[in-house]
């Protein structure tokens, strides 16, 4: 049997330990939104923006992508979903532009070379 003291202490330290895994599955997701990242992104799908502040709201998006990307696939890794998940030359589209892409929609893709 264990001590109150001893299981204050166990829960203390998986505590820790769950605060780390976070931590570190953070620090992945946002690895691969760096700059070096978005650099071969743009390289690999020959992408160009026509200024400044549109490539900065692409990034943004490709940020928030690679999240639900990272996301997704620690469910897949769990079995929670049957399918994983990767980037491609979409990965710098909202959900909403490559929906209407998706469905044959014209979509002004603003200033971005797809």
């Amino acid at each position: 049997m264990c001590t109150f003291k001893e299981l204050t202490t166990l829960k203390r330290f998986l505590l820790t330990l769950l605060t780390l895994v976070v931590f570190c599955s953070a620090c992945l997701a946002a690895d691969e939104c760096s700059e070096n990242s978005w650099q071969l992104y743009k390289s690999e799908f020959k992408k160009q923006y026509n200024s400044v502040a549109e490539e900065a709201r692409r990034r943004s998006i490709f940020c928030n992508n690679i999240h639900m990307i990272h996301s997704h696939n620690e469910r897949y890794k769990r079995g929670e979903v049957t399918f994983e998940m990767g980037v491609n030359q979409f990965a710098d589209l909202s959900s909403d532009e490559f929906r209407r892409w998706l469905h044959g929609e014209s979509v002004g893709f603003g200033s971005v070379l797809v």
